[in-house]
């Protein structure tokens, strides 16, 4: 996908973001960096929940693992503050890359209704 339009591409919803990153990605393996590139300004906000979530489980015990935590969100948080339009990352995160059949997979479950995964169960 041409940097441009993705730039120039406003999303209006997680499911909207999700459907066109799946759309882009074909087969073979994807990089951390088309994704980040995929979801543009929207990275900030799952980069941010990740380590919230962290801090509301029994996890949040582990002496230190609060800091760390504070630490990425300061960081995320800190470079939508001064402006940046997608999120930093060190290049050997941005350059790992992940089945597109697994991508697509942990995708189409993260956009799933609890009403669909629950009437699903249901009929199991």
């Amino acid at each position: 996908m041409n940097q441009a339009n993705t730039a120039e591409h406003e999303f209006r919803s997680l499911t909207e973001i999700v459907e066109r990153t799946v759309a882009e990605t074909g087969n073979g393996e994807v990089s951390v960096e088309h994704l980040m590139r995929s979801f543009g300004h929207a990275s900030f906000i799952p980069l941010l929940i990740l380590p919230a979530l962290v801090l509301i489980t029994p996890l949040s015990g582990v002496p230190g693992l609060s800091t760390v935590c504070g630490l990425i969100i300061v960081l995320i948080a800190g470079q939508r503050l001064v402006g940046h339009k997608q999120i930093w990352l060190p290049g050997w995160i941005r350059h790992r890359t992940i089945k597109t059949a697994k991508l697509h997979a942990g995708l189409e479950k993260s956009c799933r209704s609890p009403a669909s995964s629950t009437a699903s169960a249901a009929s199991v």
